[in-house]
């Protein structure tokens, strides 16, 4: 009875925070679920994973209208670690159970409707990445790091590598790879795992949780002790560029060279943005949501989000949260001028809905390319306020315009720094 009662207010409290920012939940709860980890292949197709969090069993979730409608597979006999997709058709999932108990690599080639097991090894804590079709590796708490040439029907161990909890592995090309260790350890190769160099990190606890690079050599880590960390030279030297400590965090994930999310995986949790290149983070919700494990971004506005009890969430404006200030019917529709104006490097859009509408705002630059879309759902009728941060953008004049069925209006505003 207590627990019944405490998922309740766990997902009552999901359901408020997450209301009342730019993520919007999509999938209903399936209870005891834990997922690990999340995919999309294409505008449309994505995919996730997850555990059971009093059993062994997982389950695989499809969706292949862009988060409309998920698809679950239930594992009855594995739990999901972690996945690997690489098109809409051909993807892998490292799982533990099965009738001896080990870690095996599942395999599908028709977008998981079907999976076969490829091999199995005497693992645990199981972390996967494919580079092609006939590439990857796997990191595992007791078995160190494999490799395999042949899509995962044979895997060679690889020597000289420390492998005590492995937290993800990134991929910069065949050649180059970083398995990164809770330990504050990271292995590296740059020759297609030949050679290992393992980098030792504990003197600044980079108890690594997650990795994100943007580039050849810049990227970022998040840590299980709630740090961000960052380097420019593919992962030799980190330093911490955050100004605040995060409880714990789940996986990290820029979209551009300054505006990345990282997640929070407990029940205090919560999402988090930059648009500074990791120096200051603002939270997205206004309360605590349970936790979050895992973000996937498909463009600068369009993510999605996934956590406890099976819950998944969905963003189409960067999870840039839209105020509704008067909840009085106005007589027409209405676009306000910003304020301030000239901003830097925030500034609050006002407008009014007559009537129950679909409503987009997206701010262009003075060439007409679209720079963000600030508002894109259906709202009731009544006046609302979005916010518009241009940290990242440079200065000059901008034009926001607000979009419904049967109204269209644009104004100018100008960021000045």
């Amino acid at each position: 009875m207590k627990k019944i009662i405490l998922l309740f207010l766990l997902l009552v409290l999901s359901s408020t925070a997450l209301s009342q920012s730019g993520w919007i939940q999509i999938t209903d709860s399936i209870p005891d679920l834990e997922i690990m980890s999340m995919q999309f292949t294409s505008e449309n197709t994505g995919y996730a994973v997850g555990s059971y969090n009093t059993t062994y069993p997982g389950g695989f979730l499809r969706t292949t209208n862009a988060g409309v409608n998920w698809h679950f597979y239930h594992f009855p006999n594995y739990s999901a670690d972690d996945l690997s997709f690489l098109n809409n058709n051909t993807g892998y999932i490292s799982c533990w159970g099965g009738p001896t108990l080990r870690s095996y690599v599942l395999k599908t080639t028709n977008s998981g409707l079907n999976w076969f097991c490829t091999d199995s090894l005497d693992a645990s804590f199981f972390r996967m990445k494919f580079y092609d079709l006939n590439t990857g590796f796997v990191a595992s708490k007791y078995s160190g790091i494999h490799k395999t040439t042949d899509g995962g029907y044979n895997w060679i161990e690889q020597s000289g590598v420390f492998w005590h909890e492995p937290s993800c592995i990134w991929c910069f090309n065949v050649e180059n790879w970083l398995v990164a260790s809770s330990e504050s350890r990271l292995n590296k190769t740059t020759n297609g795992g030949v050679n290992w160099l393992v980098l030792d990190f504990s003197s600044i606890e980079f108890y690594c949780r997650s990795l994100y690079f943007i580039n050849a050599t810049t990227g970022f880590g998040s840590t299980w002790n709630g740090k961000i960390y960052k380097t420019t030279n593919k992962g030799d030297n980190w330093i911490q560029t955050s100004s605040i400590n995060f409880t714990s965090s789940g996986n990290i994930f820029f979209v551009n060279d300054n505006t990345g999310y990282v997640c929070i995986n407990s029940y205090n949790g919560n999402i988090y943005k930059t648009t500074n290149s990791g120096y200051d983070w603002t939270p997205q919700t206004t309360n605590p949501i349970i936790g979050i494990n895992y973000l996937f971004f498909i463009n600068l506005n369009t993510g999605y989000a996934g956590g406890s009890y099976g819950f998944i969430f969905k963003t189409t404006t960067g999870g840039v949260f839209v105020n509704q200030i008067n909840s009085e019917i106005p007589e027409r529709f209405s676009l306000y001028q910003n304020y301030p104006n000239p901003f830097n490097p925030t500034t609050k859009i006002k407008f009014q809905i007559s009537k129950l509408s679909d409503v987009k705002m997206i701010v262009y630059d003075a060439l007409s390319r679209e720079v963000s879309t600030l508002v894109n759902e259906k709202l009731k009728a009544g006046t609302y306020e979005v916010e518009f941060e241009g940290t990242s953008l440079p200065s000059g004049v901008y034009f926001y315009t607000l979009i419904t069925e049967t109204f269209k209006e644009t104004k100018k505003m100008v960021l000045m720094k």
